[in-house]
């Protein structure tokens, strides 16, 4: 639920360069119209809003990511998380005045750049392949048999066996694949995997000028790998994983 006021405040989508100027014709939350506010040679990307937190719904989720995009289309952007909401312009203009400097930092740092991901799963007919050691599969042969009181011990252990092969699997398709295409771009990070079969979620600062390049080598790290895994490579996205904001 959210938490309901009748105050209202400014939606803040992001931060561009003032010499960006841009209209945009798109509604953004509460289906309020999208505007610019002047900050030194800052425009913040905001629409008028409740003073509330808002739900984190899907339909919500889409619409502050259809701006975004819409807003990198025509310029660099510091992308705001969702739900980032001020109560007045006054505290817009304190919020920028404090943190200026910074702004101007991480415009420069993803001036000219793409953000893009890419994600790499076993295949489900390749997983215990990749991931069961010899001493795993003894582990798993000593189950075989025993009873439940029996087998719980050895399976505890189990589990911390193949935790750790995954993640020694990891590493190593980080250094091939990770390591690779890491050459090709300016900035690259790798995140935490999310799933059991996910062995790679990285994701990459790309010069605009570059991206052609480095969807090659993209497709040229998949084709040597796409018979054991999965590759989603998407983008481009606003530059989150690359730029700090201020809280």
């Amino acid at each position: 639920m959210s938490i309901q006021s009748n105050n209202k405040g400014l939606y803040l989508y992001g931060i561009i360069p003032k010499k960006n100027k841009i209209k945009l014709a798109q509604l953004g939350m509460n289906k309020e119209k999208i505007f610019t506010i002047e900050y030194k040679d800052l425009l913040a990307i905001v629409s008028e809003s409740p003073y509330k937190v808002y739900d984190l719904s899907e339909e919500n989720l889409l619409i502050h990511e259809h701006i975004l995009r819409k807003i990198m289309e025509k310029s660099d952007v510091l992308p705001f998380n969702f739900g980032n909401v001020l109560k007045s312009k006054k505290e817009l203009f304190k919020f920028l005045d404090g943190t200026y400097i910074h702004m101007l930092k991480m415009l420069r740092k993803v001036s000219d750049k793409i953000e893009v991901g890419l994600k790499v799963f076993i295949k489900n007919e390749y997983f215990n392949d990749e991931i069961e050691t010899d001493e795993i599969k003894k582990f798993k042969k000593q189950i075989e048999g025993m009873n439940e009181k029996q087998a719980h011990l050895i399976k505890v252990d189990l589990g911390k066996m193949v935790e750790k092969s995954l993640e020694q699997k990891r590493k190593e398709y980080e250094e091939k694949i990770f390591g690779f295409l890491k050459q090709y771009c300016k900035y690259a990070k790798a995140n935490d995997c999310s799933t059991v079969k996910m062995i790679l979620n990285a994701a990459y600062l790309v010069d605009k000028d570059k991206k052609a390049i480095f969807d090659e080598k993209v497709n040229e790290i998949c084709s040597k790998y796409d018979e054991k895994f999965n590759f989603k490579y998407s983008g481009p996205w606003p530059p989150y994983n690359f730029i700090e904001m201020p809280r």
